[in-house]
């Protein structure tokens, strides 16, 4: 009689898991034609949760679709408020799911255009968490983030004083993939500074530390940006469209829309100042490339290979002061046009 009662409760607990199953890949169904629809879903299946117990599986599971969703609609704020939720709770998980947490969170929220004042405070306010754990691993990870977004905000003392604090502690761990990071951020900071030959030694120093370990696409397309924007400051143009054409096909094949597109302007602007306008409209219409060919500048940069081909400086002028506000969008284009 025991046995028939405990097969029944695991019959009955079978079911509901199913059912549970069901609703919520229906719910995952619509995540892409109504996703607003699918956020009000998955935050009914977080609402009441008991705040001193980690969450069960199907509330994570709705957490990290809420997190891809949030992303994808671009609501930062809806994004940082769920983490603030999470963190209600973080006494109730391991440390390892807080991990996952609020590295997803960060990386969704990177995603999410015109963010970086946010990702600065949440760097800023986990950087803090982390020394208090003595989670040196995650705190430099969180660090070498930091950097490059003041960095990219124009905070370049701060920026260095970070990047040279961290290189003393991951030269002494020897974490080579994270120093390579670091010195690519430093050559960048050093680059917007004017100080072509800290570029050069930096981008060296992430060059010679990338060659004795596996480096992903991702980073390895970075690199060579970096190496395509420096050998254009110095004027080989040639060199720097092939580091811009390698750099172009690994951020295309991660679906790095931003970084694909700065780096398709580069090549065009390297075919035109090494002569060579007249490439420029086989270039925009690759395979690679058609995604890009409604944007301003590779409009304007078209136009620029025009004028270069009939050898119009008139046509070329017009066109620079036409497009002049979409043209000033990085120092690299300002340096050249």
């Amino acid at each position: 009689a025991v046995g028939c009662i405990g097969r029944k409760m695991a019959d009955v607990t079978m079911g509901d898991e199913l059912i549970k199953e069901q609703q919520f890949e229906v719910i995952e169904g619509i995540m892409d034609t109504d996703p607003k629809g699918a956020i009000s879903k998955f935050r009914e299946i977080l609402k009441g949760r008991a705040v001193d117990q980690p969450l069960d599986v199907w509330q994570e599971r709705a957490a990290f679709r809420l997190m891809k969703l949030y992303a994808q609609v671009e609501d930062a704020g809806s994004l940082l408020a769920l983490l603030q939720d999470l963190r209600k709770s973080f006494d109730a998980f391991t440390k390892s799911k807080r991990e996952s947490y609020i590295k997803t969170i960060y990386d969704k929220l990177a995603l999410i255009p015109n963010t970086d004042a946010e990702q600065i405070a949440m760097c800023e306010e986990y950087i803090e968490m982390f020394k208090g754990e003595k989670r040196n691993i995650l705190r430099q990870k969180f660090e070498t983030k930091l950097a490059s977004l003041l960095s990219k905000k124009g905070e370049y003392p701060r920026a260095l004083q970070l990047l040279s604090s961290l290189q003393t502690e991951l030269k002494k761990l020897d974490d080579k993939l994270l120093l390579v990071e670091l010195f690519l951020i430093e050559s960048r900071t050093h680059h917007a500074l004017n100080n072509l030959a800290k570029a050069k030694s930096t981008l060296t120093a992430a060059r010679s530390n990338a060659n004795s370990i596996y480096v992903g696409v991702q980073l390895q397309a970075e690199i060579d940006m970096q190496s395509g924007i420096l050998n254009a400051e110095e004027k080989d143009f040639r060199t720097s469209f092939s580091y811009f054409l390698e750099a172009h096909e690994g951020f295309v094949s991660k679906d790095d829309h931003v970084n694909g597109l700065a780096c398709l302007k580069y090549m065009l602007l390297s075919k035109i100042m090494n002569g060579q306008g007249e490439e420029v409209h086989a270039i925009v219409n690759a395979k690679n490339s058609l995604r890009f060919a409604d944007d301003e500048v590779i409009g304007c940069l078209k136009e620029i290979a025009d004028a270069y081909k009939i050898s119009s400086l008139c046509k070329c002028c017009f066109t620079v002061s036409v497009f002049l506000e979409v043209v000033l969008f990085g120092i690299v284009i300002q340096n050249f046009l």
